[in-house]
């Protein structure tokens, strides 16, 4: 053996960097382990244990020169479906960020070019400023972007004689600066936040930002902290009691269009007149505020309630506020109003003639939070604000502020966020609050308003405070977002991700179960196979190759998902293969009459091509895996190109270097038992003669599946179609028709509702306003009210969330075609990869299209399959990512087994070059028969082993596994060289 000192110092340098890469993980899995004991499950002790042994320093507590919190960043990282927590894909707002740079432009081309640009990206999958310009020339081949986008922000950049491609250009740099911005500023919220090992990514369409925060278990807080552009502004504000005579009026006007809808407009604005006098509507401004204070949010009297609201449709909604004759303190909040009718307040203030009856420098904002001394939590105040400037933007904004940090407050009784302002902010904030004593101030933050303090005095020296009655974490959160700063633009959530704690822990407990009997299984099946010194040695290779893959993953910082232990347990599998190629060899070159030491040798020279060739070409289907997934397949596919990786250096090196230590000894060395020696040996199965038996079994099948799919269809999960599912476990056993009856009162539409996992858990599926964004809250509202029968009406909302919904997931629309489109590409381009390596590899087209025949033969199959039983096997059968990452998972599988016995045919045809092609092609199939079956039963037991003790959450993934690989073994005997034949056989095969 060449070079091995090398491997000797390269096995013993990788197995201690694995030791000190994955001793971070076993460091803090025992301070964990003593944090749970010392809790005795109090959660609340758990965790306070833990932050106290993060703040220590080095000299109070360390690992080998590492605080704890070094350590928790360098442990082996779990998955969210392992660790529970929240994935988010966030999307920053190319629109908003074009709007403001041109200068929020009336231009009708611009607009209809937006409006189009928003329209072709639900089919494209290019970013929005491309499909901005190519909309903006189609609407206008003349119009030149010159004239929207010559603002003074960009005046050093576009001129009026710019071209439309120069100001793209300078467009994309505008944007990309933005976007990049707006990553920095989410990485400083987050990394504020508090969460260990949180990931933030920029994914590959521009703007789309992708957030994982493991252990994360309040989605709604996180989902304020992300979206929150923290566009803080203070404006100057009306008192309710100069506001009540408009909204009187403006009562009294939607009562007259109500009544008379044939009224013109103009006709209107007379009736207009003649109520707007403060004197004419004083008495009947005043008893309308007596009969609206008497019964506005009592349930009692719904009848009296109905009629006033019909004879007062904006007080009927809006419970109106002004501060009675002798109170000391003015109020900027006008109104309060049910949070299910402020939209409807917002469109009557918002008709024209309604509006017309306010003063122009008159603003109406909602507040952020419910009223503080609501009981219910339902009600919202409505200010008056006032605006003071020509341009109509506010006087002050968060620019100026210069630091935020939570407080207690002067009582010590209200938390509340104190700011400090920088010289120009401090200057400004003395202006307004001299000029509005006795008066308020409203503070507000993305469009809402946070607080609303009176003014006592004048305040110098830039420092003020936000109250609003927050808690400790909300006002840690706003302190965070103002002090990173202002978003460019708003980002929206397009796609999350919720897995509760509890569901985590079970598919951990899952996950390990698993991987411990497949790993027993080929431990066990290798030694049964190979004989006990063969096998042995097999098996340490393996063991080796785990531990490599497990300090690999620590030290590349790579998340372990489920589906990560899934391509782990399939590595087990298939790294056997290399062994078995070997194994084969070695035992046929001392059938040949060869001695042990010269077999060894030989067999390791024999097989090296075959186990590169197949193992290239299941490196490539997880490269095209790793490129085109996200999230848990991403995970799947890194374990499986760390393991390809793994796998060959222990099989192939670690192993011949065990072999030659033992053979310098004289040790008595055996690669089979009697039962195995000459199993599947001597075989001469007529493959090619029988080959259009199995051509026409191939199409009876593929015939079935085609017609299921015109028939049937498939069932497209939520990362295909768009949608929200949820996971719910009750404590009792139920009837998914049940289930499914309750939500539809509750989401309008009756959701897709199956058993999952177990009788009393399921999952839900629904389209319930996945167009609508901001709708999160009101969703899992409606959820629980739809379940709160099932699960006990003393269960409040918050418990329901954290107790009973064990997992969430939201894929909105346009990343659920951007999903679909990536799974097409991915699999046309795995199987295009396969025929060109192929290709270039045996130098013949031929044997590149028997592969791609097959591969295609097997995807069409478990498609079939697919279409054919879903529905009517007991666990989720949909068309997902994960079931792409199958299909992609046995293309390589297939096209493996299928370059073994192409790599066996290349070696024969210079030694029968007289022989029959048929005959050729048999002898290369039969001799390569054991090895076929090996790999294929090794794979199909780890496989099963996870299909019934891995868990629901991978279930239907390993199905198609299972079928992929029994086809894909299949296809290789049967299809692969048959389609090679018959393409070759008339010219016959070049060596």
């Amino acid at each position: 053996m060449q070079n091995k000192t090398i491997i000797i110092i390269l096995a013993i340098v990788l197995a201690l960097v694995t030791i000190f890469e994955l001793s971070f993980t076993g460091v803090t899995y025992k301070v964990t382990k003593d944090a749970k004991e010392y809790a005795k499950g109090d959660l609340v002790k758990q965790t306070h244990y833990l932050d106290s042994i993060s703040t220590l320093t080095k000299d109070e507590w360390s690992f080998i020169g590492y605080t704890f919190k070094e350590c928790q960043k360098k442990e082996l990282n779990l998955g969210l479906d392992l660790k529970g927590g929240m994935n988010v894909i966030l999307e920053v707002s190319v629109e908003d960020i074009l709007k403001a740079l041109s200068n929020y432009s009336t231009d009708k081309t611009f607009s209809a070019a937006i409006a189009r640009a928003k329209e072709l990206q639900k089919q494209s999958q290019s970013d929005f400023l491309t499909l901005f310009g190519r909309a903006f020339q189609e609407i206008d081949p003349n119009a030149k972007l010159a004239a929207v986008f010559n603002t003074v922000d960009l005046r050093d950049q576009v001129n009026f004689n710019s071209t439309n491609e120069e100001v793209l250009k300078v467009l994309d740099d505008e944007v990309t600066s933005a976007i990049t911005n707006a990553f920095n500023i989410l990485r400083t919220r987050i990394d504020r936040f508090g969460v260990v090992q949180p990931n933030i990514t920029q994914l590959a369409t521009k703007g789309r930002i992708l957030i994982e925060l493991p252990g994360q278990t309040d989605p709604q807080r996180v989902r304020e902290l992300l979206q929150g552009t923290a566009n803080l502004e203070f404006w100057e504000t009306y008192e309710n009691g100069e506001i009540i005579g408009y909204l009187s009026a403006a009562n009294s006007l939607l009562k007259e269009i109500q009544d008379n809808s044939q009224q013109t407009v103009q006709s209107s604005d007379q009736g207009v007149a003649d109520t707007t006098s403060a004197d004419t509507t004083k008495k009947e401004e005043q008893s309308l505020l007596d009969l609206i204070e008497k019964d506005t949010t009592q349930v009692e009297g719904a009848a009296t309630r109905e009629e006033f609201t019909v004879q007062n449709p904006l007080f009927g909604i809006l419970n109106p506020r002004v501060t009675a004759q002798g109170e000391p303190l003015p109020s900027c909040m006008v109104g309060l109003a049910l949070g299910k009718d402020t939209a409807k307040v917002n469109a009557y203030l918002n008709m024209n003639q309604i509006k017309a009856l306010f003063p122009r420098d008159l603003r109406f904002l909602w507040s952020q939070n419910p009223h503080k001394y609501d009981p219910t939590k339902t009600l919202y105040e409505l200010h008056a604000i006032k605006i003071t400037t020509r341009d109509g933007r506010p006087p002050l904004n968060g620019d100026v502020i210069t630091g935020a940090r939570p407080s207690s407050g002067m009582t010590g009784s209200e938390v509340e966020v104190d700011m400090t302002m920088n010289a120009e902010g401090a200057k400004t904030w003395a202006r307004m609050t001299r000029e509005n004593v006795d008066r308020c101030l409203a503070v507000v933050l993305d469009g809402y308003v946070r607080s609303y303090p009176r003014v006592i005095q004048e305040i110098t020296g830039g420092s003020t405070e936000i109250t609003g009655d927050f808690t400790i974490d909300e006002a840690t959160d706003l302190a965070n977002i103002l002090k990173s700063g202002k978003l460019p633009a708003p980002a929206r959530i397009i796609s999350d991700t919720i897995v509760g704690p509890s569901l985590g822990r079970e598919a951990i407990n899952a996950g390990l179960v698993s991987f411990l009997i497949s790993f027993l299984i080929v431990l066990l099946y290798m030694i049964f196979y190979y004989s006990k010194s063969a096998g042995t040695i097999a098996d340490i290779a393996l063991v080796g190759n785990i531990f490599l893959i497990m300090g690999v993953l620590a030290s590349l910082g790579s998340i372990l998902t489920l589906p990560g232990i899934a391509g782990i347990v399939l590595t087990m599998g298939m790294s056997v293969d290399a062994n078995v190629l070997i194994y084969e060899r070695i035992r046929e070159e001392l059938r040949a009459g060869k001695g042990i030491k010269l077999a060894v040798s030989d067999g390791y020279k024999g097989a090296m091509s075959a186990i590169l060739d197949s193992n290239i070409t299941t490196l490539l289907t997880g490269i095209v895996l790793y490129v085109f997934g996200t999230g848990p397949i991403k995970g799947f596919a890194t374990t499986l190109v760390i393991g390809i990786f793994t796998s060959l250096f222990c099989a192939i090196y670690v192993t011949r270097l065990i072999y030659e230590w033992l053979l310098k000894r004289n040790a008595s060395l055996s690669f089979s038992i009697k039962i195995t020696a000459n199993f599947l040996k001597n075989t001469h199965i007529d493959f090619i003669g029988k080959r259009k038996i199995f051509y026409a079994i191939s199409i009876i099948i593929t015939i079935i599946g085609i017609v299921s799919l015109f028939v049937r269809g498939l069932n497209p999960g939520i990362d295909f179609s768009g949608g929200r599912t949820y996971v719910v476990r009750f404590d009792q056993t139920v009837k998914t028709a049940d289930v499914a009856q309750n939500l539809t009162a509750a989401f309008g539409e009756a959701p897709l509702v199956v058993t999952y996992g177990s009788d009393n858990q399921v999952r839900i599926t629904t389209k319930y306003k996945i167009n609508e964004t901001g709708v999160d809250d009101e969703i899992e509202t409606a959820l629980y009210d739809g379940l709160k029968g099932m699960i006990g009406a003393d269960i409040t909302k918050e418990k329901f969330l954290t107790d009973y919904r064990k997992s969430s997931e939201t894929v909105g629309p346009t990343i659920a075609s951007d999903i679909k489109r990536k799974a097409i590409w991915a699999v046309g381009l795995a199987i295009v990869i396969m025929f060109l390596y192929i290709f270039m590899r045996f130098k013949n087209w031929q044997y590149g299209l028997g592969a791609m025949v097959a591969v295609a033969h097997d995807a069409m199959i478990v498609i079939g399959v697919y279409s054919l039983l879903w529905g009517i096997l007991p666990f989720t059968m949909e068309i997902d990512q994960a079931f792409i990452a199958a299909i992609l998972t046995v293309i390589g599988y297939s096209v493996n087994d299928t370059v073994v016995v192409f790599d066996r045919l290349r070696e024969f045809i210079p030694l029968h070059r007289k022989r029959p092609v048929n005959e050729v092609i048999n002898m290369a199939m039969n001799d390569t028969l054991s090895r076929t079956m090996n790999t294929g039963v090794t794979s199909i037991l780890v496989l099963i082993v996870m299909f019934f003790f891995g868990g629901a959450t991978i279930r239907g993934f390993l199905f198609a596994m299972i079928i992929g690989i029994i086809v894909g073994t299949y296809s290789s005997i049967f299809i692969a060289s048959s389609i090679m034949y018959d393409t070759t056989r008339k010219k016959g095969i070049k060596s």
